[in-house]
């Protein structure tokens, strides 16, 4: 009775694993790697998700008839949500296409958890900074380089210490 049990249990892992496997395959073919596995953070994003794609609709209206629309404040969420909303609207919305669109965080009330705000990048704001994914990839490489440059100061005095062999006082 006992290995019955197992096998029973074995192979409800087995199914379960395969099916969590097959649904992380659909959303990595979809293009969402960052998607919720509980039913009530999948019911979260698409809300919000349904929410953006209602404001993206009127602001290309309001965008081309020239009146600046109001941004869009997502409900405050913990960051694994958040990261799965950027990844859902930068699939839903390529910056490539919609150079206009601007996704922000804003602290909480609280202070721990943090809301996605989106809003119309302004003309003046385009114009003085022309957005393309290469600029900010290469800002994200030049920050990451400077702090690199900053620690590798530390690392040469810590050398120079265990060079010394003396003790440190």
């Amino acid at each position: 009775r006992s290995t019955a049990d197992a096998a029973a249990a074995a192979a409800a892992v087995r199914q379960r694993v395969a099916a969590q496997a097959e649904a992380d395959a659909e959303r990595r073919a979809q293009g969402r790697v960052f998607s919720p596995s509980r039913p009530a953070e999948a019911a979260f994003v698409n809300e919000a998700m349904e929410r953006v794609a209602a404001w993206v609709a009127r602001a290309r209206t309001q965008h081309a008839s020239g009146a600046p629309p109001e941004p869009l404040t997502l409900p405050e969420c913990n960051g694994f949500l958040r990261k799965c909303l950027y990844a859902a609207i930068e699939h839903a919305h390529p910056p490539a296409a919609h150079k206009w669109l601007v996704t922000e965080s804003l602290e909480g009330e609280g202070g721990g958890n943090k809301a996605v705000r989106l809003r119309v990048r302004p003309a003046e704001e385009a114009a003085a900074e022309p957005f393309s994914p290469a600029m900010h990839a290469e800002a994200q490489v030049a920050e990451k380089l400077s702090k690199l440059r900053e620690s590798e100061g530390f690392l040469r005095v810590w050398r120079a210490l265990v060079a010394a062999k003396g003790p440190v006082l």
